[in-house]
């Protein structure tokens, strides 16, 4: 019966959940960095998760753009990882090929189309491979201010329906009438139509009306009285 393979081990920045190995420094308050401990991790910084740890990475470039003046993949890794201690060639020529640009391209590094296969790029390349899920790649971006723009729209909360409106007009009596104007506006378009008439119009009518039925009460009621023993 063969024997199920191990896991492999964890990376280093897998473990600090820093996947770019970002070094440690005093002075960077990382969203979610966690205090140093050298029995732990002597060199790196560590994250409370991947997924901040993935935010200080995208964070990092955007420093190296904003105050170095850096746009292209070719400035970005070899200030990521410089020559004295890296293959910087052979990493600036993987990360380029991945984003799909020359290395001296100049890029935009705020754009989705660009960051999203560079932070992946320098995960694979800093560990080997890439464990996170596409969703956990976009989500370590949008945490930087990187949103996919494919990404479906998040639906607006469904709006209440408006409560009708009521109103009434007093009863006129005169052998048993009674007038009630009732009026119920729920639909937009109805109320939008209501909105653009002529109030002084409007007001003009409703008057007449009111003269209207109050003359047809008073015939009524004289009526009434007449027929009366």
């Amino acid at each position: 019966m063969a024997q199920a393979k191990a896991a492999p081990a964890q990376t280093r920045g897998e473990r600090n959940n820093n996947p770019g190995n970002i070094d440690y420094s005093p002075n960077n308050p990382w969203r979610g960095k966690l205090p140093r401990d050298v029995s732990i991790e002597p060199r790196f910084e560590r994250f409370d998760s991947a997924l901040n740890g993935g935010r200080a990475a995208v964070k990092l470039v955007e420093f190296y753009k904003d105050r170095r003046g850096i746009n292209t993949i070719r400035g970005v890794i070899s200030t990521w990882a410089p020559a004295n201690e890296n293959n910087t060639r052979a990493y600036v020529d993987a990360v380029a090929r991945a984003v799909g640009v020359d290395p001296d391209e100049i890029v935009d590094l705020t754009e989705y189309r660009i960051m999203r296969p560079l932070l992946e790029a320098i995960i694979r390349h800093e560990n080997g491979r890439v464990i996170y899920s596409p969703e956990e790649i976009d989500e370590m971006l949008r945490r930087a201010g990187i949103v996919n723009p494919a990404a479906p729209a998040i639906p607006p909360k469904p709006a209440k329906a408006p409560a009708a409106s009521t109103a009434s007009a007093a009863g006129v009596s005169g052998g048993g009438v009674l007038a009630t104007a009732i009026a119920v506006v729920t639909e937009p378009n109805l109320r939008e139509a209501v909105a653009a008439l002529d109030y002084k119009w409007l007001l003009a009518a409703l008057a007449v009306a009111g003269v209207l039925l109050s003359a047809y009460a008073a015939y009524r009621a004289a009526r009434a009285n007449r027929a009366a023993p």
